[in-house]
Protein backbone atom coordinates (compact mmCIF):
# COMPACT_ATOMS: atom_id res chain seq x y z
CA UNK A 1 0.00 0.00 0.00
CA UNK A 2 1.21 3.59 -0.89
CA UNK A 3 2.32 5.43 2.18
CA UNK A 4 -0.26 8.01 3.03
CA UNK A 5 0.99 11.86 3.18
CA UNK A 6 -0.99 13.69 6.01
CA UNK A 7 -2.96 16.73 5.19
CA UNK A 8 -1.03 19.81 7.14
CA UNK A 9 -1.36 23.05 8.26
CA UNK A 10 0.46 25.56 5.71
CA UNK A 11 1.48 27.72 8.44
CA UNK A 12 3.30 25.01 11.02
CA UNK A 13 3.14 22.23 8.15
CA UNK A 14 2.10 19.90 11.03
CA UNK A 15 -0.64 17.37 10.40
CA UNK A 16 -4.25 18.45 11.18
CA UNK A 17 -6.17 16.04 13.90
CA UNK A 18 -9.34 15.44 15.07
CA UNK A 19 -8.54 16.69 18.71
CA UNK A 20 -7.92 20.19 19.72
CA UNK A 21 -5.57 22.21 19.17
CA UNK A 22 -4.79 20.98 15.78
CA UNK A 23 -8.28 20.64 14.82
CA UNK A 24 -8.57 22.33 11.46
CA UNK A 25 -10.16 25.99 11.23
CA UNK A 26 -11.85 27.60 8.71
CA UNK A 27 -11.67 31.52 8.11
CA UNK A 28 -14.93 33.12 7.35
CA UNK A 29 -14.03 35.67 4.74
CA UNK A 30 -11.43 33.99 2.82
CA UNK A 31 -12.52 30.07 3.41
CA UNK A 32 -8.63 29.72 4.26
CA UNK A 33 -8.06 26.80 7.09
CA UNK A 34 -5.38 26.83 9.48
CA UNK A 35 -4.87 24.87 12.62
CA UNK A 36 -6.32 26.82 16.12
CA UNK A 37 -3.23 26.37 17.88
CA UNK A 38 -1.66 28.71 14.42
CA UNK A 39 -4.57 30.83 14.54
CA UNK A 40 -4.80 31.13 18.36
CA UNK A 41 -0.67 32.52 17.98
CA UNK A 42 -1.19 34.62 15.12
CA UNK A 43 -4.03 36.04 16.81
CA UNK A 44 -1.81 36.98 19.89
CA UNK A 45 0.62 39.17 17.33
CA UNK A 46 -2.42 40.99 15.63
CA UNK A 47 -3.12 44.95 16.65
CA UNK A 48 -5.34 45.42 19.61
CA UNK A 49 -9.05 45.77 18.11
CA UNK A 50 -10.60 42.12 18.14
CA UNK A 51 -9.64 41.46 14.34
CA UNK A 52 -6.57 39.71 12.78
CA UNK A 53 -5.41 39.06 9.14
CA UNK A 54 -5.97 35.83 7.12
CA UNK A 55 -1.93 34.34 7.03
CA UNK A 56 -2.12 33.52 3.26
CA UNK A 57 -4.40 36.72 1.92
CA UNK A 58 -4.54 39.21 4.62
CA UNK A 59 -8.24 39.34 4.65
CA UNK A 60 -9.24 40.73 8.09
CA UNK A 61 -11.66 38.24 10.18
CA UNK A 62 -13.76 39.90 12.71
CA UNK A 63 -14.27 36.66 14.55
CA UNK A 64 -12.20 35.40 17.57
CA UNK A 65 -10.39 31.55 17.19
CA UNK A 66 -12.32 30.36 19.54
CA UNK A 67 -15.22 31.18 17.45
CA UNK A 68 -13.98 29.66 14.51
CA UNK A 69 -16.06 26.61 12.90
CA UNK A 70 -14.37 23.72 12.28
CA UNK A 71 -13.66 22.56 8.63
CA UNK A 72 -15.96 19.76 8.49
CA UNK A 73 -15.36 18.70 4.95
CA UNK A 74 -11.61 18.59 6.19
CA UNK A 75 -12.22 17.00 9.31
CA UNK A 76 -13.85 13.89 7.17
CA UNK A 77 -10.97 13.82 4.99
CA UNK A 78 -8.38 13.53 8.06
CA UNK A 79 -10.93 11.02 9.70
CA UNK A 80 -10.75 8.84 6.23
CA UNK A 81 -6.71 9.24 6.47
CA UNK A 82 -6.87 7.30 9.96
CA UNK A 83 -9.35 5.22 9.10
CA UNK A 84 -7.46 4.19 5.73
CA UNK A 85 -3.88 4.14 7.78
CA UNK A 86 -5.29 1.90 10.55
CA UNK A 87 -5.19 4.53 13.19
CA UNK A 88 -8.90 5.19 13.95
CA UNK A 89 -10.29 2.03 15.49
CA UNK A 90 -13.74 1.77 14.09
CA UNK A 91 -16.22 1.05 16.97
CA UNK A 92 -20.11 -0.66 16.81
CA UNK A 93 -22.55 2.39 17.47
CA UNK A 94 -25.34 0.06 17.62
CA UNK A 95 -24.27 -1.90 21.19
CA UNK A 96 -21.93 -0.66 24.31
CA UNK A 97 -19.74 -3.80 23.85
CA UNK A 98 -17.46 -1.40 22.38
CA UNK A 99 -16.66 -4.57 19.70
CA UNK A 100 -15.38 -3.52 16.51
CA UNK A 101 -17.43 -2.63 13.73
CA UNK A 102 -17.09 -4.50 10.56
CA UNK A 103 -19.73 -3.11 8.60
CA UNK A 104 -21.86 0.04 7.93
CA UNK A 105 -25.29 0.29 6.98
CA UNK A 106 -25.68 2.72 4.39
CA UNK A 107 -29.96 3.61 5.18
CA UNK A 108 -29.03 3.83 8.99
CA UNK A 109 -25.67 5.81 8.59
CA UNK A 110 -24.74 3.29 11.60
CA UNK A 111 -21.45 1.05 12.23
CA UNK A 112 -22.55 -2.21 13.06
CA UNK A 113 -19.99 -5.38 14.67
CA UNK A 114 -20.75 -8.47 13.62
CA UNK A 115 -23.44 -9.64 15.85
CA UNK A 116 -25.35 -5.92 15.34
CA UNK A 117 -24.63 -6.94 11.66
CA UNK A 118 -26.73 -10.18 11.83
CA UNK A 119 -29.63 -9.24 13.90
CA UNK A 120 -29.16 -5.87 11.50
CA UNK A 121 -29.84 -8.27 8.62
CA UNK A 122 -32.59 -10.39 10.61
CA UNK A 123 -34.90 -7.73 11.39
CA UNK A 124 -38.11 -6.87 9.48
CA UNK A 125 -37.49 -3.28 10.09
CA UNK A 126 -33.87 -3.33 8.93
CA UNK A 127 -32.98 -6.15 6.41
CA UNK A 128 -33.63 -4.75 3.32
CA UNK A 129 -31.45 -2.19 4.30
CA UNK A 130 -28.28 -1.58 2.19
CA UNK A 131 -24.78 -2.46 3.62
CA UNK A 132 -20.99 -1.78 3.31
CA UNK A 133 -17.67 -3.39 4.98
CA UNK A 134 -15.16 -1.22 6.59
CA UNK A 135 -12.78 -2.87 3.75
CA UNK A 136 -15.33 -1.35 1.39
CA UNK A 137 -15.33 2.05 3.35
CA UNK A 138 -12.18 2.38 3.17
CA UNK A 139 -11.30 1.96 -0.35
CA UNK A 140 -13.95 4.64 -0.80
CA UNK A 141 -12.06 6.90 1.11
CA UNK A 142 -15.31 7.49 3.96
CA UNK A 143 -15.48 8.92 7.22
CA UNK A 144 -17.17 7.35 9.92
CA UNK A 145 -20.65 7.98 10.38
CA UNK A 146 -21.17 10.76 13.12
CA UNK A 147 -23.52 9.57 15.60
CA UNK A 148 -26.91 10.04 15.97
CA UNK A 149 -27.79 13.74 17.51
CA UNK A 150 -30.15 13.82 20.77
CA UNK A 151 -32.53 16.49 21.95
CA UNK A 152 -30.97 18.12 25.42
CA UNK A 153 -34.09 17.96 26.87
CA UNK A 154 -35.91 14.78 25.58
CA UNK A 155 -32.79 12.41 25.91
CA UNK A 156 -33.98 9.41 24.34
CA UNK A 157 -35.46 11.07 21.17
CA UNK A 158 -33.29 12.14 18.01
CA UNK A 159 -32.95 15.47 16.48
CA UNK A 160 -35.16 15.03 13.15
CA UNK A 161 -36.89 18.25 12.53
CA UNK A 162 -35.89 21.31 11.86
CA UNK A 163 -37.11 24.52 13.26
CA UNK A 164 -37.09 27.41 10.34
CA UNK A 165 -38.43 29.89 13.16
CA UNK A 166 -35.87 29.22 15.63
CA UNK A 167 -33.04 27.86 13.12
CA UNK A 168 -32.60 25.16 15.64
CA UNK A 169 -32.55 21.04 15.22
CA UNK A 170 -35.12 20.08 17.39
CA UNK A 171 -37.10 16.33 18.11
CA UNK A 172 -40.85 14.98 17.44
CA UNK A 173 -42.05 16.19 20.99
CA UNK A 174 -40.16 19.92 20.59
CA UNK A 175 -43.49 21.33 18.91
CA UNK A 176 -45.58 20.62 21.51
CA UNK A 177 -44.83 23.00 23.36
CA UNK A 178 -41.23 24.85 23.41
CA UNK A 179 -42.01 25.09 19.51
CA UNK A 180 -45.52 24.53 19.60
CA UNK A 181 -47.04 26.97 16.27
CA UNK A 182 -43.84 27.32 14.84
CA UNK A 183 -42.73 26.16 11.13
CA UNK A 184 -40.85 23.08 11.28
CA UNK A 185 -40.07 20.34 8.78
CA UNK A 186 -38.22 16.98 8.66
CA UNK A 187 -33.85 17.66 9.35
CA UNK A 188 -33.44 15.62 6.03
CA UNK A 189 -35.79 17.36 4.13
CA UNK A 190 -34.45 21.35 5.02
CA UNK A 191 -31.15 19.75 4.87
CA UNK A 192 -31.41 18.54 1.28
CA UNK A 193 -32.91 21.96 0.46
CA UNK A 194 -29.60 23.36 2.09
CA UNK A 195 -27.60 21.20 0.15
CA UNK A 196 -29.33 22.27 -3.36
CA UNK A 197 -28.49 25.78 -2.57
CA UNK A 198 -25.14 25.49 -1.41
CA UNK A 199 -24.30 23.77 -5.02
CA UNK A 200 -26.11 26.47 -6.76
CA UNK A 201 -23.81 29.32 -4.94
CA UNK A 202 -20.72 27.00 -5.76
CA UNK A 203 -21.78 27.10 -9.36
CA UNK A 204 -22.58 31.00 -8.89
CA UNK A 205 -19.47 31.32 -7.32
CA UNK A 206 -17.88 29.49 -10.52
CA UNK A 207 -18.90 31.62 -12.91
CA UNK A 208 -17.59 34.81 -11.11
CA UNK A 209 -14.28 33.07 -11.00
CA UNK A 210 -14.64 32.38 -14.74
CA UNK A 211 -14.45 36.26 -15.07
CA UNK A 212 -12.19 36.72 -13.03
CA UNK A 213 -9.79 34.37 -14.86
CA UNK A 214 -10.59 35.62 -18.00
CA UNK A 215 -9.85 39.51 -16.29
CA UNK A 216 -6.40 37.33 -14.90
CA UNK A 217 -4.98 36.36 -18.92
CA UNK A 218 -6.68 39.42 -20.17
CA UNK A 219 -3.96 41.23 -17.48
CA UNK A 220 -1.39 39.28 -18.16
CA UNK A 221 -1.91 39.57 -22.53
CA UNK A 222 -1.65 42.90 -21.60
CA UNK A 223 1.81 42.79 -19.75
CA UNK A 224 2.83 40.37 -23.25
CA UNK A 225 2.19 43.39 -24.81
CA UNK A 226 3.69 45.70 -22.55
CA UNK A 227 7.19 43.79 -23.13
CA UNK A 228 6.31 44.15 -27.04
CA UNK A 229 5.89 47.54 -26.67
CA UNK A 230 8.49 48.06 -24.29
CA UNK A 231 10.84 46.19 -26.76
CA UNK A 232 9.90 48.36 -29.90
CA UNK A 233 10.34 51.11 -27.88
CA UNK A 234 13.43 49.99 -26.60
CA UNK A 235 14.63 49.58 -30.24
CA UNK A 236 13.40 53.45 -31.28
CA UNK A 237 15.27 55.08 -28.21
CA UNK A 238 18.50 52.62 -29.71
CA UNK A 239 17.89 53.71 -33.28
CA UNK A 240 17.55 57.36 -32.29
CA UNK A 241 20.34 58.16 -30.02
CA UNK A 242 23.40 56.04 -32.31
CA UNK A 243 23.07 59.11 -34.24
CA UNK A 244 24.29 61.42 -31.52
CA UNK A 245 27.20 61.88 -29.88
CA UNK A 246 28.71 60.69 -27.27
CA UNK A 247 26.94 62.81 -24.08
CA UNK A 248 23.47 61.75 -26.44
CA UNK A 249 24.63 57.72 -25.47
CA UNK A 250 24.75 58.59 -22.19
CA UNK A 251 21.42 60.82 -22.39
CA UNK A 252 20.54 57.81 -23.69
CA UNK A 253 21.14 54.88 -21.00
CA UNK A 254 19.27 57.49 -18.89
CA UNK A 255 16.11 57.39 -20.78
CA UNK A 256 17.05 53.52 -20.76
CA UNK A 257 16.54 53.71 -17.24
CA UNK A 258 13.32 56.11 -17.14
CA UNK A 259 11.42 53.54 -19.73
CA UNK A 260 12.49 50.01 -17.19
CA UNK A 261 11.46 52.07 -14.27
CA UNK A 262 7.80 53.06 -16.12
CA UNK A 263 8.04 49.38 -17.42
CA UNK A 264 8.58 48.28 -13.40
CA UNK A 265 5.65 50.57 -12.92
CA UNK A 266 3.41 49.59 -15.30
CA UNK A 267 4.35 45.66 -15.02
CA UNK A 268 3.68 46.32 -10.62
CA UNK A 269 0.55 47.71 -11.35
CA UNK A 270 -0.58 44.22 -13.83
CA UNK A 271 0.62 41.82 -11.97
CA UNK A 272 -1.03 43.28 -8.53
CA UNK A 273 -4.02 43.25 -10.45
CA UNK A 274 -3.80 39.64 -11.42
CA UNK A 275 -2.63 38.52 -8.03
CA UNK A 276 -5.47 40.49 -6.18
CA UNK A 277 -7.89 38.45 -8.46
CA UNK A 278 -6.03 35.01 -8.03
CA UNK A 279 -6.76 35.61 -4.32
CA UNK A 280 -10.17 36.11 -4.85
CA UNK A 281 -10.24 33.11 -7.22
CA UNK A 282 -8.45 31.20 -4.55
CA UNK A 283 -11.17 32.30 -2.12
CA UNK A 284 -13.68 31.44 -4.13
CA UNK A 285 -12.65 28.43 -5.34
CA UNK A 286 -11.63 27.31 -1.90
CA UNK A 287 -15.43 28.22 -0.58
CA UNK A 288 -16.95 26.85 -3.42
CA UNK A 289 -15.12 23.85 -3.10
CA UNK A 290 -15.98 23.37 0.47
CA UNK A 291 -19.56 24.12 -0.54
CA UNK A 292 -20.00 20.95 -2.82
CA UNK A 293 -17.67 19.09 -0.15
CA UNK A 294 -20.30 19.90 2.43
CA UNK A 295 -23.41 19.70 0.34
CA UNK A 296 -22.04 16.27 -0.77
CA UNK A 297 -20.35 14.18 2.50
CA UNK A 298 -21.18 16.63 5.08
CA UNK A 299 -24.54 15.14 7.21
CA UNK A 300 -27.40 17.06 8.42
CA UNK A 301 -25.87 18.45 11.67
CA UNK A 302 -23.10 19.88 9.82
CA UNK A 303 -25.02 21.23 6.75
CA UNK A 304 -27.15 23.16 9.32
CA UNK A 305 -24.38 24.39 11.13
CA UNK A 306 -22.33 26.00 7.90
CA UNK A 307 -24.16 26.85 5.52
CA UNK A 308 -25.26 30.20 7.02
CA UNK A 309 -21.31 30.91 6.85
CA UNK A 310 -20.54 29.51 3.82
CA UNK A 311 -23.07 31.17 2.07
CA UNK A 312 -22.97 34.57 3.14
CA UNK A 313 -19.02 33.76 2.58
CA UNK A 314 -19.55 32.85 -1.26
CA UNK A 315 -22.20 36.12 -1.86
CA UNK A 316 -19.76 38.33 -0.16
CA UNK A 317 -16.66 36.82 -2.05
CA UNK A 318 -19.17 37.01 -4.98
CA UNK A 319 -20.62 40.68 -4.54
CA UNK A 320 -17.15 41.98 -4.05
CA UNK A 321 -16.53 44.97 -6.70
CA UNK A 322 -13.75 43.91 -9.13
CA UNK A 323 -11.77 45.84 -11.27
CA UNK A 324 -11.40 43.74 -14.44
CA UNK A 325 -10.20 45.84 -16.56
CA UNK A 326 -6.31 46.80 -16.67
CA UNK A 327 -5.27 49.58 -14.01
CA UNK A 328 -2.28 50.85 -16.92
CA UNK A 329 -2.12 50.29 -20.37
CA UNK A 330 0.56 48.17 -22.41
CA UNK A 331 0.98 51.92 -25.00
CA UNK A 332 3.89 53.83 -24.13
CA UNK A 333 5.49 56.60 -26.43
CA UNK A 334 9.07 57.57 -27.13
CA UNK A 335 9.60 61.42 -28.42
CA UNK A 336 12.20 62.68 -29.96
CA UNK A 337 13.07 65.68 -31.90
CA UNK A 338 16.37 66.65 -34.28
CA UNK A 339 16.51 69.97 -33.49
CA UNK A 340 17.57 69.25 -29.75
CA UNK A 341 20.89 68.91 -29.62
CA UNK A 342 22.04 72.06 -28.63
CA UNK A 343 20.50 70.81 -25.01
CA UNK A 344 20.70 67.18 -25.63
CA UNK A 345 22.14 66.95 -22.56
CA UNK A 346 18.54 67.01 -21.07
CA UNK A 347 16.76 65.69 -23.84
CA UNK A 348 14.29 62.55 -24.62
CA UNK A 349 12.17 60.88 -21.88
CA UNK A 350 9.42 57.90 -22.09
CA UNK A 351 6.11 58.61 -21.04
CA UNK A 352 2.80 56.22 -19.98
CA UNK A 353 0.65 58.05 -22.33
CA UNK A 354 -2.42 56.04 -22.68
CA UNK A 355 -5.71 56.83 -24.08
CA UNK A 356 -8.12 56.34 -21.20
CA UNK A 357 -6.24 58.93 -19.30
CA UNK A 358 -6.81 61.64 -22.04
CA UNK A 359 -9.71 63.98 -21.85
CA UNK A 360 -11.73 65.41 -24.24
CA UNK A 361 -14.48 68.65 -23.90
CA UNK A 362 -16.28 70.97 -26.17
CA UNK A 363 -20.00 70.94 -27.77
CA UNK A 364 -18.79 68.99 -30.50
CA UNK A 365 -18.92 65.58 -28.05
CA UNK A 366 -23.05 65.71 -27.83
CA UNK A 367 -24.45 67.71 -30.33
CA UNK A 368 -23.74 68.36 -34.20
CA UNK A 369 -25.10 70.35 -37.31
CA UNK A 370 -24.63 68.46 -40.09
CA UNK A 371 -22.45 69.96 -43.38
CA UNK A 372 -21.15 72.37 -41.21
CA UNK A 373 -17.32 72.01 -39.02
CA UNK A 374 -18.04 71.22 -35.39
CA UNK A 375 -15.09 71.03 -32.87
CA UNK A 376 -13.76 70.11 -29.46
CA UNK A 377 -10.73 69.64 -28.26
CA UNK A 378 -8.16 66.71 -26.34
CA UNK A 379 -6.44 67.02 -23.62
CA UNK A 380 -3.09 64.03 -23.85
CA UNK A 381 -2.65 63.34 -19.82
CA UNK A 382 -0.09 60.77 -18.60
CA UNK A 383 -1.55 57.67 -16.61
CA UNK A 384 -1.24 59.82 -13.53
CA UNK A 385 -3.31 62.70 -14.56
CA UNK A 386 -0.48 64.81 -15.83
CA UNK A 387 -0.55 67.24 -18.74
CA UNK A 388 2.01 65.79 -21.50
CA UNK A 389 3.78 68.69 -23.79
CA UNK A 390 4.88 65.96 -26.64
CA UNK A 391 3.15 65.16 -29.49
CA UNK A 392 0.57 62.55 -29.85
CA UNK A 393 -1.39 60.78 -32.29
CA UNK A 394 -4.91 62.09 -31.79
CA UNK A 395 -7.79 59.46 -34.61
CA UNK A 396 -11.23 60.20 -35.03
CA UNK A 397 -13.00 57.81 -36.80
CA UNK A 398 -17.01 56.50 -36.87
CA UNK A 399 -17.64 53.29 -33.98
CA UNK A 400 -18.23 50.37 -35.70
CA UNK A 401 -21.31 48.95 -36.05
CA UNK A 402 -23.26 52.39 -36.76
CA UNK A 403 -26.87 51.98 -37.88
CA UNK A 404 -26.94 52.84 -41.82
CA UNK A 405 -29.63 55.16 -41.34
CA UNK A 406 -27.59 57.35 -39.14
CA UNK A 407 -25.14 60.20 -39.30
CA UNK A 408 -21.96 59.88 -41.19
CA UNK A 409 -18.39 61.39 -40.59
CA UNK A 410 -17.35 62.58 -43.79
CA UNK A 411 -14.55 64.89 -42.60
CA UNK A 412 -11.49 65.19 -39.65
CA UNK A 413 -8.91 67.55 -39.14
CA UNK A 414 -6.52 67.40 -36.20
CA UNK A 415 -4.60 70.68 -35.12
CA UNK A 416 -2.15 71.29 -32.40
CA UNK A 417 -3.35 74.19 -30.32
CA UNK A 418 -1.02 74.41 -27.33
CA UNK A 419 1.40 71.59 -25.54
CA UNK A 420 -0.71 68.55 -25.61
CA UNK A 421 -3.82 70.15 -26.63
CA UNK A 422 -5.67 69.00 -29.99
CA UNK A 423 -8.47 70.60 -31.38
CA UNK A 424 -10.72 68.21 -33.58
CA UNK A 425 -12.94 69.61 -36.11
CA UNK A 426 -15.52 67.48 -38.47
CA UNK A 427 -17.87 67.56 -40.76
CA UNK A 428 -20.77 65.17 -40.42
CA UNK A 429 -23.53 64.37 -42.74
CA UNK A 430 -26.56 62.33 -42.62
CA UNK A 431 -29.31 62.50 -39.66
CA UNK A 432 -30.18 61.15 -35.83
CA UNK A 433 -27.24 60.54 -33.92
CA UNK A 434 -23.63 59.66 -34.73
CA UNK A 435 -20.96 57.62 -32.57
CA UNK A 436 -17.60 58.79 -32.62
CA UNK A 437 -14.81 57.10 -31.09
CA UNK A 438 -11.59 59.42 -30.53
CA UNK A 439 -8.20 57.73 -29.89
CA UNK A 440 -5.00 58.97 -28.24
CA UNK A 441 -1.66 57.25 -29.24
CA UNK A 442 -3.91 54.01 -30.60
CA UNK A 443 -6.30 53.70 -27.67
CA UNK A 444 -9.34 55.11 -26.78
CA UNK A 445 -9.73 57.75 -24.43
CA UNK A 446 -11.76 58.53 -21.41
CA UNK A 447 -15.72 58.47 -22.78
CA UNK A 448 -14.81 57.08 -25.79
CA UNK A 449 -17.19 56.49 -27.69
CA UNK A 450 -19.00 59.71 -27.58
CA UNK A 451 -22.91 59.36 -29.35
CA UNK A 452 -23.28 62.98 -30.75
CA UNK A 453 -27.16 64.45 -31.79
CA UNK A 454 -26.90 65.60 -35.16
CA UNK A 455 -28.81 69.21 -34.91
CA UNK A 456 -30.66 70.79 -37.98
CA UNK A 457 -32.46 74.30 -37.61
CA UNK A 458 -35.42 74.78 -39.31
CA UNK A 459 -37.16 78.06 -39.95
CA UNK A 460 -41.07 78.22 -41.22
CA UNK A 461 -41.61 80.76 -43.96
CA UNK A 462 -45.35 80.05 -44.11
CA UNK A 463 -47.75 77.45 -42.94
CA UNK A 464 -47.33 74.38 -44.18
CA UNK A 465 -44.58 74.61 -46.04
CA UNK A 466 -41.43 72.54 -46.51
CA UNK A 467 -39.39 73.06 -43.36
CA UNK A 468 -41.51 71.37 -40.92
CA UNK A 469 -39.88 69.06 -38.70
CA UNK A 470 -42.25 65.87 -40.11
CA UNK A 471 -41.40 66.95 -43.75
CA UNK A 472 -37.71 66.94 -42.61
CA UNK A 473 -37.64 63.56 -41.66
CA UNK A 474 -40.30 62.41 -44.34
CA UNK A 475 -38.12 63.46 -47.11
CA UNK A 476 -34.80 62.23 -44.53
CA UNK A 477 -33.46 65.55 -44.95
CA UNK A 478 -34.42 66.31 -48.67
CA UNK A 479 -32.59 63.59 -50.11
CA UNK A 480 -35.96 62.19 -51.39
CA UNK A 481 -39.34 62.09 -52.05
CA UNK A 482 -41.67 62.31 -48.86
CA UNK A 483 -42.29 59.20 -47.07
CA UNK A 484 -44.84 59.40 -43.98
CA UNK A 485 -42.77 59.30 -41.31
CA UNK A 486 -45.12 57.11 -39.11
CA UNK A 487 -45.69 54.62 -42.34
CA UNK A 488 -41.87 54.56 -42.82
CA UNK A 489 -40.96 53.83 -38.85
CA UNK A 490 -38.96 57.18 -38.18
CA UNK A 491 -42.00 58.01 -35.80
CA UNK A 492 -44.87 56.60 -33.82
CA UNK A 493 -47.85 58.29 -33.76
CA UNK A 494 -50.31 56.94 -30.91
CA UNK A 495 -53.90 58.19 -29.30
CA UNK A 496 -55.50 57.49 -26.54
CA UNK A 497 -58.60 56.13 -28.79
CA UNK A 498 -59.12 56.11 -32.69
CA UNK A 499 -63.11 57.62 -33.92
CA UNK A 500 -61.55 57.51 -37.63
CA UNK A 501 -59.08 58.13 -39.95
CA UNK A 502 -55.19 56.29 -39.73
CA UNK A 503 -52.80 57.78 -36.96
CA UNK A 504 -50.13 58.54 -39.64
CA UNK A 505 -52.08 61.73 -40.79
CA UNK A 506 -51.23 63.43 -38.10
CA UNK A 507 -47.89 63.60 -39.61
CA UNK A 508 -48.95 63.51 -43.20
CA UNK A 509 -47.79 66.41 -45.77
CA UNK A 510 -51.26 67.01 -46.76
CA UNK A 511 -54.93 67.62 -45.23
CA UNK A 512 -56.00 64.02 -43.85
CA UNK A 513 -58.55 63.44 -41.61
CA UNK A 514 -58.05 61.95 -38.27
CA UNK A 515 -60.46 61.91 -34.91
CA UNK A 516 -60.39 60.71 -31.50
CA UNK A 517 -63.64 59.60 -29.80
CA UNK A 518 -65.57 62.42 -27.98
CA UNK A 519 -64.37 61.75 -24.60
CA UNK A 520 -62.58 63.78 -22.13
CA UNK A 521 -58.61 64.14 -21.89
CA UNK A 522 -58.61 62.76 -24.91
CA UNK A 523 -54.72 63.29 -26.61
CA UNK A 524 -52.57 62.45 -29.86
CA UNK A 525 -49.09 62.07 -29.44
CA UNK A 526 -45.66 61.46 -31.49
CA UNK A 527 -42.69 59.79 -30.92
CA UNK A 528 -39.98 60.93 -32.18
CA UNK A 529 -37.64 58.08 -31.85
CA UNK A 530 -34.32 58.94 -32.17
CA UNK A 531 -35.13 62.81 -33.01
CA UNK A 532 -34.41 65.52 -30.52
CA UNK A 533 -36.80 68.74 -31.08
CA UNK A 534 -36.99 72.36 -29.70
CA UNK A 535 -39.96 73.71 -30.94
CA UNK A 536 -40.41 77.64 -31.83
CA UNK A 537 -43.27 77.19 -33.69
CA UNK A 538 -46.07 74.90 -35.15
CA UNK A 539 -49.33 74.38 -37.17
CA UNK A 540 -52.50 72.27 -36.53
CA UNK A 541 -54.72 71.81 -39.53
CA UNK A 542 -58.09 71.14 -38.45
CA UNK A 543 -60.88 69.71 -40.54
CA UNK A 544 -64.22 72.06 -41.58
CA UNK A 545 -66.55 69.60 -41.10
CA UNK A 546 -67.88 70.56 -37.57
CA UNK A 547 -65.29 68.79 -35.45
CA UNK A 548 -62.38 72.09 -35.17
CA UNK A 549 -61.21 71.49 -31.85
CA UNK A 550 -61.43 74.86 -29.64
CA UNK A 551 -59.47 74.57 -26.47
CA UNK A 552 -55.86 71.67 -26.46
CA UNK A 553 -52.89 71.95 -25.20
CA UNK A 554 -49.62 71.29 -26.64
CA UNK A 555 -46.74 69.01 -24.40
CA UNK A 556 -43.17 67.85 -24.57
CA UNK A 557 -41.48 64.70 -22.83
CA UNK A 558 -37.92 63.30 -22.88
CA UNK A 559 -39.26 60.02 -21.66
CA UNK A 560 -43.20 59.83 -22.33
CA UNK A 561 -43.88 59.64 -18.67
CA UNK A 562 -43.19 63.21 -17.57
CA UNK A 563 -44.92 66.22 -19.63
CA UNK A 564 -44.26 69.64 -19.62
CA UNK A 565 -46.84 71.85 -21.38
CA UNK A 566 -45.53 74.22 -24.29
CA UNK A 567 -48.40 76.05 -25.16
CA UNK A 568 -52.42 75.87 -24.08
CA UNK A 569 -54.92 77.52 -26.36
CA UNK A 570 -58.92 78.08 -24.67
CA UNK A 571 -61.29 78.91 -27.02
Amino acid sequence: MAQIQPICCTVCEEPYATDEPHTPCQLPACFHTFCRQCLLDWEKEAPAGGTFECPTCRESCANGVAALRLNFALMDAIEAQSILCGAKKLLCQDCDEDLEAENQCMDCNVLLCSTCSVYHKRSNRTKAHTTMTIAEMKELGKAAPKPRAMCAKHKQKELRLYCKSCQVLICDDCPIKDHKDHDYDLLTEVSEEHKTKLMEEAELANNAIATLEDAILSLKDEDKLLEDSTSETRKQIREYYEQLAAAVTRRGEEVETQLDAVWTQKHKVLVGQWNGLELAVASMSSGAEHARKTAASGDDQEVMATYGQIVAGLRRLRERRFKLTPDTSSKMLFVGRDDMLDIIAEHGSVTMVTGFACTAEGQGLTVATPNHLNSFAVQVRSDDGTIIAEAAAIEVREREGQDQDQGKLVEVKVTEEAAGRYVVAYKVEGRGKLKLQVMANGAEICNSPFTILLRVELKMESAFDTNGVFHHIGTAGGSRAFQNPHDSGDVCVTLSNLHSGHPGSLVQNYGAQLLTKNKPQSWMAVDLKSFRLSPRTYCLRACTSGHTPTCWRLEGSHDGTTWTSLREHNN
